[in-house]
């Protein structure tokens, strides 16, 4: 990448995998670049150019608290079309993490990663669990559907809910995704005194 005098960028010239489109989407700009050429004169062990992408795309969902849908989609055409297909999966995943996102645009956001293959139906499912515990109380149906689900991720969370019943315990030691979450059930059924009247 050329960077002239006056700071403008030569976009025929980027360096790491980058194409125009990361400068015209406002994902790529004169500082970040700088600093990754820096980077990449002092790396000895010779990062792979799509790990420098891939903290460009960090940087653009770490420091926001909300997205348009247009600039969600134009995040997701540079994910879809990276020519590393598994860092842009992970890129298209990660936006799903996102508190910021509405409710709708998670759902937007799920379809598309959803089209990205098979794999991200448990990450799909995940998040939207996730999203639906910070929301809403621990209802007998959505336990069952988190435990279904068998995600340790998902599990966890579970454990700290002061509305999670002495049965919800119980059968987390039972069903819970892995053996830490199961031990951790079984410490608080001996230990935990106050439960939630329903049950």
């Amino acid at each position: 990448m050329h960077i002239s005098d006056n700071g403008s960028m030569d976009e025929q010239k980027l360096n790491f995998g980058y194409h125009e489109k990361w400068v015209r989407y406002g994902l790529l700009d004169r500082e970040i670049y700088q600093a990754q050429l820096k980077a990449a004169e002092a790396d000895e062990d010779g990062i792979p150019d799509e790990h420098y992408r891939y903290a460009t795309f960090r940087r653009w969902f770490m420091n926001r608290q909300s997205a348009s849908l247009d600039e969600l989609d134009r995040y997701m055409e540079l994910a879809i079309e990276d020519v590393d297909s598994p860092m842009g999966g992970s890129a298209l995943a990660s936006l799903l993490e996102r508190h910021w996102l509405t409710d709708d645009q998670f759902d937007h956001v799920a379809k598309r990663v959803l089209a990205h293959g098979d794999w991200t139906e448990k990450i799909i499912m995940r998040h939207k669990l996730l999203r639906a515990l910070k929301a809403d109380a621990l209802s007998d149906e959505l336990f069952q559907e988190c435990l279904e689900q068998g995600d340790g991720h998902v599990h966890e969370p579970l454990l700290d809910r002061k509305d999670l019943t002495r049965s919800m315990a119980q059968a987390l030691t039972e069903h819970g995704a892995n053996r830490q979450i199961r031990q951790e059930a079984s410490n608080l059924l001996q230990h935990r005194r106050n439960w939630p009247d329903h049950e």
